[in-house]
């Protein structure tokens, strides 16, 4: 068969990340756009967020606080070990890989202050906060919420307001003089830092005072009394956080009453962003199919129901749904919230960067399947772009990924993705799958893939079927071809579809990553080689069009990568890339067009295998 591809098998760069410099200037919140995650059961702990760890310790306790008193003097040390391992700087350079700038740090008030009587435990929470959160905004730029995530006395009946059946923060002066001393101690931790421009503080959340728990996420949720309660420590914080350091954002989260009924209490040149969370799996009849109708209402609620004074932040939300979960649809229900909030509000972060809860669901899976965002990271299936579509026109590639990706994306942020089914590849996996196989998914799809690369012939599978998708292929695309390869390579991939024009353009493949220095090396091929072209040719250009290399210049790790696994690997992943015709037989005619052109090419010397290569390459792109 032909095959197209011409690539430089070139020593070069390799990060699979870019590394940004740290802020210089404080964070605006009506400007910035955030694509973030919760470090939730890092220094704080849910006995729903790792049962495995937990039930090692102290099974059947039900928070934090009775977590320590089961455990005792071996609190602390079991807690220090979770604080060292849980969340290392390994994370966070995943997260920068996949586009994250914002990590919501859920702390408990014991993290910033001791309080007589309580469980729980105060120890090294802040030093392993400054290693963490020094190393993500200095190397990176990551913007670093500190969450106070629960309040002296107990702040909404929950462990992790503090404990289990714990109201007692409400009304009660002693408490909130002890809520104090933490903001002071978190105020302090941030102004004492380097990089203070990198924090934003947040000292409460969800309080709740209304024991009925049918009421929980609702505005009812928190009494009248217990508003103003919640408002006094509001205006307390702020006028403390002004005092120390105005240009500190505060980020307000008042329960589930609505922005506007706590923005009119504050001037509009008060330094504050609004929190609210959005959670669909109680309290309302969401289901994995309906549950994009839902994200997008809320949505368009928050900005219905938001002052235009202060910015608004979706701090929590996932994508469980109350019933009928269905692992096919975590693609499009994820990234349509990313896409939701980001379009009316200022972005998001995901509850939670790590999440192993084993419980099942109703439906399909456990309820880690749903709310592990480093387990979608790794499935590849975050892009924004393929959410749906009811949402404003505005195009959210500031979370499609690292600031290469944007950069590629932005070039051509107009472009619709392709639809699922539409390319001959997909056409031929629904077409060639057989459902009765026992291989597991993935080593189908790679053996019909290997098949598909040594066709000869693949246009039967080039004509549109869009129109006629039965039930069951539609299921296949949702369990087969969309976990198989991301949107963005599938935009890449459709350049190479068959009837665009691709003679005599040059693709380089980038096939080796080794270490920044090679970011150097790479550049300056590319360069060389353009800029030798280009004397040559004045007229031409030997990668195309600058905004033409996002597709033909081949260098983004997170892509193409293969690791140890051998260049020729990048077939399973792009097939495409082995020849964009449909018609891939070697011929008479062909045999003699490359003979020919050797012959006109070498002259005072021995033909050799590299002029065949050539010459081979260049017949191939033209099809039978």
């Amino acid at each position: 068969m032909k095959t197209f591809l011409a690539f430089a098998s070139v020593t070069a760069f390799s990060c699979s990340f870019a590394t940004a410099a740290p802020p210089s200037n404080y964070l605006n919140w009506k400007t910035f756009k955030a694509n973030g995650v919760n470090l939730g059961g890092w220094l704080h702990q849910e006995a729903v967020i790792d049962p495995k760890w937990w039930n090692q310790y102290a099974p059947g306790t039900p928070d934090e606080w009775d977590f320590c008193a089961k455990l005792k003097s071996q609190c602390g040390p079991v807690l220090e070990q979770r604080y060292a391992s849980y969340i290392t700087k390994k994370d966070i350079d995943t997260m920068a890989a996949a586009g994250i700038n914002v990590m919501r740090v859920p702390t408990g008030y014991n993290a910033w202050v001791t309080v007589p009587g309580s469980q729980l435990y105060n120890g090294n929470q802040a030093r392993f906060l400054r290693a963490i959160s020094d190393y993500a905004i200095k190397k990176y730029g990551i913007h670093v919420i500190l969450d106070i995530h629960s309040l002296p006395g107990g702040l909404n009946g929950m462990g992790l307001g503090e404990k289990e059946g714990n109201y007692g923060w409400f009304q009660n002066q002693t408490a909130l003089e002890y809520s104090y001393k933490a903001v002071d101690a978190a105020i302090e931790f941030i102004q004492g830092s380097d990089v203070p421009q990198g924090f934003t503080l947040a000292p409460i959340n969800e309080p709740v005072d209304n024991r009925d728990i049918t009421k929980f996420g609702t505005p009812e949720a928190l009494s009248d009394q217990g508003a103003a309660w919640v408002l006094r420590y509001f205006q307390g914080v702020i006028s403390r956080v002004e005092k120390v350091n105005p240009k500190i954002p505060t980020m307000l989260q008042g329960g589930f009453r609505p922005v506007d009924y706590w923005a009119k209490y504050f001037a509009a040149s008060t330094n504050l962003v609004f929190d609210v969370h959005n959670y669909y799996f109680a309290g309302r009849p969401t289901t994995s199919q309906n549950l994009a109708e839902f994200i997008c209402s809320d949505a368009k609620k928050i900005v219905s129901t938001a002052s235009p004074k202060f910015p608004v932040f979706v701090g929590e939300w996932s994508i469980q749904a109350a019933t009928n979960n269905t692992l096919a649809s975590r693609a499009r229900n994820l990234n349509t919230g990313l896409r939701a909030w980001a379009a009316y509000t200022q972005g998001s972060a995901y509850w939670t960067w790590k999440y192993f809860g084993n419980e099942p669901v109703d439906g399909e899976g456990t309820q880690g399947d749903y709310w592990n965002y480093s387990n979608f990271v790794k499935m590849d299936i975050i892009d924004p772009s393929s959410g749906a579509t009811s949402l404003p026109s505005r195009n959210p590639s500031h979370i499609i990924g690292k600031s290469q990706q944007t950069r590629i994306m932005s070039q051509h942020q107009g472009n619709i993705c392709p639809t699922f089914g539409a390319f001959p590849i997909e056409q031929y996996l629904l077409r060639k799958w057989d459902s009765t196989s026992s291989l597991p998914i993935n080593q189908q799809r790679d053996q019909l893939i290997q098949a598909f690369v040594r066709e000869d012939d693949i246009s039967a599978f080039t004509s549109s079927i869009l129109d006629d998708i039965s039930n069951d292929k539609h299921e296949l695309i949702q369990t087969v071809i969309v976990p198989w390869r991301s949107q963005k390579l599938r935009r890449i991939a459709e350049k190479y579809s068959p009837g665009n024009n691709l003679y005599e353009k040059l693709v380089v493949l980038r096939t080796f990553y080794g270490g920044v220095n090679d970011d150097v090396k790479f550049r300056r091929w590319i360069y060389d080689a353009a800029a030798a072209f280009e004397q040559d040719n004045p007229l031409g250009e030997l990668f195309g069009d600058t905004e033409d290399h996002w597709w033909r210049i081949l260098d983004d790790a997170s892509l193409f990568d293969t690791g140890d696994q051998g260049w020729e690997n990048i077939y399973n992943r792009f097939p495409e890339l082995a020849s964009p015709e449909v018609c891939r037989i070697f011929n008479d005619g062909d045999i003699a067009e490359v003979k020919e052109g050797v012959s006109a090419v070498v002259t005072s010397r021995e033909s050799e295998e590299d002029d065949y290569e050539d010459a081979i390459a260049h017949v191939s792109v033209s099809g039978c």
